[in-house]
């Protein structure tokens, strides 16, 4: 009339305690790939924001560098006036200590430092004779030989960022 079911039960109940734990260990495992895929990306994010600060920085001292050495030397003798123009034609900067004080020189060809590779290219500009505006496209017939248009490039990678403006023969 008793019936002693120790086994089944303990049987059952450890079954059930193995599924149990397997999808807690699923749900856990899946909770960390999650967290382990923020993580990564969030690295990812954190390197890129670092690189494009870093090569905003470096345009910056290019133009910087570029303006100096427009105020160190002569337009038309040995500066801004003087060096060839268009995508062919790029320049990096060397800063020559040699020199008392300390002065920037333009070489032809890129600079890579790390994983940035710059260069700066200087273009004519034409300006309409009626406002003085500097042109969209260049006018040979109107050459402002007076001023220059000034693309400094910084690429690394599959990126690059470019500031563009315009120096003037101010003296």
């Amino acid at each position: 009339m008793f019936k002693i079911c120790f086994g089944n039960k303990f049987n059952n109940e450890a079954g059930v305690v193995l599924i149990d734990a397997i999808i807690s260990i699923m749900v856990i495992s899946l909770a960390f790939a999650v967290l382990l895929n923020i993580g990564t990306w969030s690295i990812k994010i954190s390197t890129s924001l670092r690189e494009v600060a870093e090569a905003n920085s470096q345009l910056k001292e290019t133009i910087e560098a570029v303006r100096n050495f427009r105020d160190g030397t002569d337009w038309a003798i040995n500066g801004l006036g003087l060096l060839s123009t268009g995508d062919s034609n790029p320049y990096h900067l060397f800063l020559n200590t040699g020199s008392n004080p300390a002065e920037w020189n333009l070489v032809s060809g890129e600079e890579t430092s790390g994983i940035f590779t710059k260069q700066i290219i200087f273009d004519r500009v034409s300006r309409d004779p009626s406002t003085y505006n500097i042109e969209a496209v260049y006018n040979g017939s109107r050459d402002d030989p007076n001023t220059r248009k000034v693309t400094a490039i910084v690429s690394w990678r599959d990126r690059t960022l470019q500031l563009i403006t315009y120096f003037t023969n101010w003296e």
